[in-house]
């Protein structure tokens, strides 16, 4: 009884947990610091002498290297490694209370703990494997953990056991990746290539003012929709021989977006008539791009004779003709053509009626 008493004596000296970490915190996240100052109570403070005695400073460090030489990884961890995520859920939940994230619901203790592990990796990805090993849970646990948080929309499931996350908690109690990292994420976990393609790449090139209410990738692995988070994937599965003609630029979230180049997607929007719903606008948007240099006919021929079909290179052909290509560059995709008689139409979608294009076999018709 007197133990209890003199313990709850003595906690009323001390802060609690939370309120404790506000001064770490408080430095963390201000403006630039001073190098060499101590802060005290969330202001400048000056040190006690033992604090600037440069002997005690070496001393200090030499005791450290010491204990450090001392460890093994195993034991390092099993010592450290629990003090270090301890440390982690308070300064947590010291941000939380000083920025007052909204939470719409109350993070409990796993997690609180599951997302100070989170953002002590540092990483855009978890497993279960790793929550469970790093917070000593079961499988079971883990996985009613994750789902729970995924539901709450703090974290987004890519696939059984994989999710994306976020790098800190998010203001208003949800998140969710952008397209472009749910789509390198989930393509690349199957070791597979993608690129960014159809409306998602006619409008980001200036072609098409609708913007489109998913993402349209061709890759070698997945097809149909899948949902990660808020993103909503249209995955077009094709040959590796498909993949190909390509830009890329880091997004602000760290993922890699690859694009379909302005001239392959010329020709997508082409050989993809039918299920992009491109043609004939398409060739308004070639005569576009050749008129002030953007895109050189070399580069749409280059692109034809790799990535289109029969019917492909025959319109286009036929259209950079009619736009005054040289006939050495159209040659190449002359060569490409078979031999045959068969006759297609200029627009697919119209009665192929008009005047006739032997050289091309093609049917102009509007």
């Amino acid at each position: 009884m007197a133990q209890r008493r003199a313990l709850r004596l003595m906690a009323s000296f001390f802060l609690k947990l939370v309120h404790g970490a506000q001064t770490t915190i408080d430095c963390a996240t201000a403006v630039p610091l001073q190098s060499g100052q101590f802060h005290e109570a969330c202001a400048v403070s000056r040190a006690s002498e033992e604090a600037t005695d440069e002997l005690v400073a070496k001393r200090l460090w030499d005791k450290a290297e010491d204990w450090v030489a001392a460890q093994t990884p195993a034991t390092a961890w099993a010592q450290g490694g629990e003090l270090v995520l301890s440390f982690a859920i308070i300064a947590l939940q010291a941000i939380n209370c000083k920025y007052d994230t909204s939470m719409p619901f109350t993070l409990g203790k796993l997690e609180t703990q599951a997302f100070a592990y989170i953002q002590m990796r540092g990483k855009p990805t978890i497993n279960s494997a790793e929550v469970a090993r790093g917070l000593r849970i079961t499988a079971v646990q883990t996985r009613d953990l994750l789902s729970r948080l995924a539901r709450r929309n703090l974290i987004a499931r890519v696939r059984r056991g994989l999710y994306l996350v976020p790098p800190r908690v998010p203001p208003g109690g949800r998140w969710s990746p952008s397209e472009f990292m749910a789509l390198e994420t989930l393509v690349v976990d199957r070791n597979g290539r993608y690129q960014v393609c159809g409306p998602t790449a006619f409008h980001r090139y200036g072609w098409d003012d609708q913007v489109p209410n998913r993402l349209y990738a061709y890759n070698n692995r997945l097809s149909g929709e899948r949902r990660i988070g808020s993103a909503t994937l249209s995955l077009i599965k094709v040959g590796d021989d498909r993949l190909g003609g390509v830009e890329s630029f880091s997004t602000p979230d760290g993922a890699t977006a690859v694009y379909s180049s302005r001239a392959r997607s010329l020709v997508d929007a082409v050989y993809e008539w039918s299920r992009f719903g491109s043609l004939p606008r398409a060739y308004g948007w070639i005569r576009d791009e050749l008129g002030p240099g953007r895109v050189d006919a070399r580069d749409i021929v280059n692109a034809a004779a790799r990535f289109g079909n029969t019917s492909t290179r025959r319109r286009i052909g036929k259209l950079l003709e009619r736009e005054g290509v040289n006939s050495a560059i159209l040659m190449q995709l002359l060569g490409e053509l078979p031999a045959t008689s068969a006759l297609i139409p200029w627009c697919p979608t119209r009665p192929k009626r008009g005047t006739v294009d032997r050289r091309w076999g093609v049917v102009f018709n509007g």
